[in-house]
């Protein structure tokens, strides 16, 4: 069966089908892997996720707001209280970058595309979904990247710490 034809035997995914499943669901005992009662409790943990992002944001904005409406005539307070805006901001910024992931996930949940790995295909495991909802990458991958992360970092150092011997 091609995939635009299992797509279209695909059920829609609603917060309804997860808040349906059992109060003690655990996706570790049901089988076959990705099937809808896995993809209904995903679909409601990164919802969760979601929300709980979007609440944290709209904190973070009026705690910004409040800082900015302050006024402060010492230069110490003021460059403070810039420092605690950038910060702020900054967990805006990476609270944004999680919501547009966990929306391209829920978009996977719907397309029966979630719990598989994106460079390798293969299923990243329901213990790895239940710890890391977000995950995209296969452990095998990951570990691979995150090595190979490190000989870049390293690599990097080491030509720095060269040139400066230059």
């Amino acid at each position: 069966m091609s995939k635009a034809a299992k797509k279209l035997e695909v059920n829609l995914i609603t917060i309804q089908d997860f808040n349906n499943l059992p109060k003690n669901y655990n996706p570790e005992n049901d089988n076959p892997y990705m099937n809808l009662r896995h993809r209904a409790y995903f679909y409601g943990i990164l919802s969760e996720m979601r929300d709980s992002s979007l609440l944290e944001i709209e904190r973070i904005n009026k705690n910004i707001e409040e800082l900015r409406n302050t006024s402060d005539s010492d230069e110490i307070d003021l460059a403070s209280r810039y420092s605690d805006v950038s910060d702020l901001m900054t967990q805006v910024e990476r609270l944004t970058n999680v919501i547009k992931k966990i929306d391209k996930l829920l978009q996977k949940i719907q397309d029966d595309d979630y719990g598989y790995c994106d460079e390798t295909g293969e299923e990243i495991g329901i213990k790895r979904l239940m710890a890391r909802p977000i995950a995209t990458l296969s452990v095998s991958v990951q570990r691979k990247k995150e090595i190979d992360d490190v000989i870049i970092k390293n690599s990097r150092r080491q030509m720095d710490d060269e040139d400066v011997v230059d």
